[in-house]
């Protein structure tokens, strides 16, 4: 799917590209500002000094000796396979030690209510349709598809609701939140990002769509900026 030649007309991968590279470009400043890039020598020897030098410890002392943080990930590391009880997740690291491991974290966490956003906001549009999704369909067997197959009209107004409910709700923008901010440096670094997905990046996407209706193609606004959430909220 990340070839264009094969799978040319894809927006989900083409927009989202977009976004997953503000993304992470914040998620990498954000980080520097708290964080030194480059680790110091003997870490391991500074931390625990009987302990010989070790190359595997190749992040910042600021990184490696954050308690937080370092709680942070042990409480979401899991090695169970299958189901995970306790919201932990199988694959997390147990101890964050690289600058990179911390962007790449960062920036996927940022990433969730983005791709939820892009998942869950169509339902009102698509879902909300019964014929595209029926709760259940009647007498499967006939050739033909008639009013009769779909559920009656209750279970539909249940679905209109839900579907409605899900994908209708939005309590803020993306990174709306600088003005909230208490460190002036992140402020002005998520104000920044704010304006960059909300000028730049969302007219490109409406550019693109623009071209893609008059291709002929559907058009794919679930990835606009003006659209997308800080958070899961519904």
């Amino acid at each position: 799917m990340d070839v264009n030649g094969i799978l040319p007309y894809f927006p989900y991968r083409d927009d989202g590209l977009l976004i997953w590279d503000k993304v992470g470009k914040l998620a990498k400043e954000y980080v520097d500002l708290y964080y030194d890039a480059f680790p110091e020598l003997n870490i391991a020897v500074k931390i625990r000094p009987k302990i010989p030098n070790k190359p595997l410890l190749s992040a910042p002392i600021s990184i490696i000796t954050d308690i937080e943080l370092q709680s942070f990930a042990l409480q979401l590391h899991s090695t169970n396979i299958g189901r995970i009880p306790c919201g932990r997740f199988k694959g997390f690291p147990s101890t964050i030690t690289t600058h990179e491991q911390l962007v790449d974290i960062v920036k996927r966490i940022l990433f969730i209510p983005i791709q939820h956003s892009a998942i869950n906001y169509p339902v009102s549009y698509y879902g909300a349709y019964t014929p595209n999704m029926p709760t259940k369909l009647y007498y499967p067997d006939t050739q033909d598809f008639s009013i009769h197959n779909l559920p009656i009209y209750n279970i539909v107004s249940y679905q209109l609701s839900i579907a409605m409910t899900l994908g209708s709700i939005r309590y803020d923008k993306l990174f709306d939140y600088s003005d909230n901010l208490a460190d002036d440096q992140a402020k002005a670094l998520v104000k920044k990002y704010y304006d960059e997905l909300h000028g730049k990046v969302n007219k490109q996407i409406i550019e693109r769509n623009c071209k893609r209706q008059l291709e002929g193609k559907f058009i794919y606004p679930y990835f606009m900026p003006q659209w997308l959430t800080n958070s899961i909220q519904t």
